[in-house]
Formats: C-alpha cells, structure tokens, sequence
C-alpha cells in the first residue's frame, strides 16, 4: 500500500501556515516573553541598619560588617553606569532606610559595594534572579523591569555575613498575631496594637516589613481560612511519611495560591480571602488609629479551630505573601 504524500495533503488543505502560527505561538507562551524597559525611571534601594551593625556587638543580630559606606553601581546596556552612596549616619536612627538612583536604559546589573576606612569589606552583584526565587511573586517580571531593591546582609560579621541584593517586596517580612481571650506571652513575643481591645472570636494580624517603607509605597492584604484542624500538624511532613497522602504542609505559598488558586495539602484544599476593605499603606495607621488588621470570626468560626492567614504585600507593581502562618482561634 503507497504511503500518503503528508506534506501535499497539508497543503491542499492549508495546514502548513496554520501549523507555523500554532508553534510560533507555543514557543513564545513557553519562554515567558515579557518587556524590559529602558524608559526614564528611579530604582529604589532599602538597607538594614545591621549592614553597618560593628561585628563586636552584644546582641548577635546587630552584628554586621562594621562598614562606614555602602553604594551601589548600575549597569546599563550600551549606557552609562550611575552610582550612588549611603553613610552610616543617615541610617543610626532608623532600622531601614533607602537611597534611590535615577536611571535611562535598560537595566543589565547592579553591583553593591560596602567599605570602611575607604577599603572595601563586603560586595555583591547580580544580573538577574532565578525562576525559583521569583516563584512566589505576582509576576514573571524581567529582572530589568524591577525598581524596587534590598540590601540584605545576614550572618555575622564580614567574614561569615554575606551580602545579597534582592528584589522588593521581601516575603520574609514578619507577622505579629494576636487571638482573643489570649492570655500570656503570644508565640512570636510581640503583641500586635490591638492586643488589649480583643475580643473572643477575634483576631488582629500585623505586618513587620523587611524593607524601608517610609516613601509609602509598600501596601498591604491580609488574607484568611478558618479550618477545623491545624494543617501543620496533621500534615506535617514526618506525620505523612510512610501513608498514601502527598502534600505536605509548607508555610510557602505563591502569590496566586493565597490570592485565588488555595493550596492542596494533604488530602484537602484551603482557599483564602481577602478581609473585606482591608488594603493598606504599611505603616499608616487606619481610621482608628491602628497598625493591625481586625479580623471577625464571631459569624465564621468557633472557639478551638484554626486560622490560616498571610499578608501579600505589594510594591512597584509586584506583589509577594508573608509565610503561611496557623493560629487557634480563641
């Protein structure tokens, strides 16, 4: 039996042209293809007072490289390369501040260098971030598109610490919480501002950026689901190990899973939302004069289940959750 001619039956019936676009297509959904803009735009650098912290201090988590001055070079394609500087002084008085720099073209690298006496301690440079640390994000933004940055140092003095520059907002932000009727010391030591007023089936839930957020730019949703049993416990890694159930409890959520999609854990799926009318600016009180959202359960819950909730924070057009965190409602 002859074999069909394949390619002059695609085009009797015009199958090739359709076949190209179909691929063409396939492809460029498949690498994410996204803008990255050269336009006239100010890149914003938040910096932890730790960062000039002496490697001597008492207190481990003030230690830092002992530098006088940080500052940072940006690269750009077939452009210039603008720098700017921050001093110790500026940031004695505050745990974060910011220095800002204004750019024209497309953004290719930044390099951060740290010096003290005039002899550089510590540096870093980076010319973009990997699928997996931007996995949490709202967005497949370009490296090139971000305006908004940290300095981060962790671990000790200049010889342990290392000093990274990442993408703002940060979802390793803290969150305080509180339960009504709670009585002692709440878990992470610190009482939100609306610990005293609290009522049973009531819960406040309030962010501790990562980041400088004097410029008001930093905006803030909690986000909530009320289960009958503490996910981190019943599906905890060590308690399904060895059983047929997969899904695991983790504290990190993407974006699109706090926001919309919800999380399969274990054998079920817990879906989040939104505290009606809750979007802030972080670090501006609201009506009532408070940091902290409230949260009502007194129609939704009883006493003894469990509250999921995360904070998705939002800054130059990229938004990012806090940790998952479990509470039992009081």
């Amino acid at each position: 039996m002859p074999r069909p001619d394949i390619p002059r039956l695609l085009r009797r019936r015009g199958a090739i042209p359709l076949a190209c676009a179909l691929c063409a297509a396939l492809l460029l959904a498949g690498c994410e293809v996204l803008p990255t803009t050269s336009a006239p735009r100010t890149l914003t650098f938040s910096v932890p007072k730790v960062l000039f912290g002496s490697p001597t201090a008492t207190n481990p988590a003030d230690q830092g490289p002992g530098i006088d001055t940080v500052s940072v070079t940006i690269n750009l394609a077939g452009g210039s390369a603008p720098t700017a500087t921050a001093s110790k002084a500026a940031f004695s008085n505050v745990d974060y501040g910011s220095f800002t720099v204004t750019v024209d073209g497309q953004l290719t690298g930044i390099t951060a260098s740290g010096t003290s006496g005039g002899k550089e301690v510590v540096s870093a440079s980076v010319t973009d971030y990997t699928k997996d640390e931007m996995a949490r994000y709202s967005t497949a933004a370009r490296f090139g598109d971000l305006t908004y940055f940290k300095l981060d140092w962790s671990g000790g003095d200049s010889t342990t610490g290392t000093l990274r520059i990442l993408p703002c907002p940060r979802s390793s932000a803290d969150v305080l919480a509180d339960a009504g009727a709670q009585t002692g010391t709440p878990v992470d030591g610190v009482n939100t501002d609306r610990f005293s007023s609290l009522q049973t089936l009531q819960v406040a839930v309030q962010p501790v950026p990562a980041e400088d957020i004097s410029d008001g730019s930093l905006t803030s949703q909690v986000y909530y689901a009320v289960s009958a049993i503490d996910p981190s416990v019943a599906f905890s890694p060590a308690t399904l190990n060895g059983t047929y159930l997969a899904f695991p409890w983790t504290a990190q959520w993407t974006w699109a899973e706090v926001t919309s999609t919800g999380k399969r854990i274990g054998d079920r799926t817990f879906t989040m939302t939104a505290v009606p009318g809750d979007a802030a600016t972080v670090g501006v009180p609201d009506s009532s004069g408070k940091l902290s959202t409230l949260i009502d359960l007194s129609t939704s819950a009883t006493a003894g289940q469990y509250l999921l909730y995360a904070v998705v924070l939002t800054r130059g057009g990229l938004s990012v959750p806090t940790d998952v965190r479990v509470l039992q409602i009081r």
